[in-house]
């Protein structure tokens, strides 16, 4: 994506996570699955390496971590799937989403139905719904933005 956007949209820079064991060995856990490197550390062995921190439990350094440029990734992201043929709406009121055989059909506020081969519903945080089964069932939502594709 940074190559074809022509611009980066992460920065790596390692990541120190802490907390309750459970939590850190979720992690580790997934790591380890993805086959990405990661350092278990004791709360004494992370405070020599970083002073300003505290863990109290368990700490995992993972060297791969970084951070996203949100607003960067979001425009690159849509400009390459528009590249691709993507109709990319904003502030777009989806009154349903319903699978259709192997496709999607996504029908508007304004009874406008679009049948597409894949589509991506992109709602932020703050979206009253907890699973994308809701979206699927017919439900109604202000959606950020909706990306559909046709191969």
């Amino acid at each position: 994506l940074e190559e074809e956007a022509g611009a980066g949209v992460l920065t790596l820079t390692g990541v120190v996570d802490h907390g309750p064991a459970k939590a850190t060995e979720t992690l580790w856990d997934a790591l380890a699955a993805a086959g990405r490197p990661a350092e278990r550390l004791t709360p004494a062995e992370s405070a020599e390496r970083w002073p300003g921190l505290r863990a109290d439990t368990t700490a995992l350094f993972h060297p791969e971590a970084g951070r996203l440029h949100a607003d960067d990734a979001v425009a690159a992201f849509q400009r390459a799937a528009g590249l691709r043929g993507a109709d990319i709406r904003h502030g777009v009121r989806a009154t349903a989403i319903r699978l259709r055989g192997t496709g999607v059909e996504v029908v508007t506020s304004d009874g406008q139905a679009t049948r597409v081969d894949a589509g991506v519903v992109a709602v932020g945080g703050w979206a009253p719904f907890t699973s994308v089964g809701l979206y699927v069932s017919g439900g109604s939502a202000q959606f950020h933005g909706v990306a559909l594709a046709s191969a």
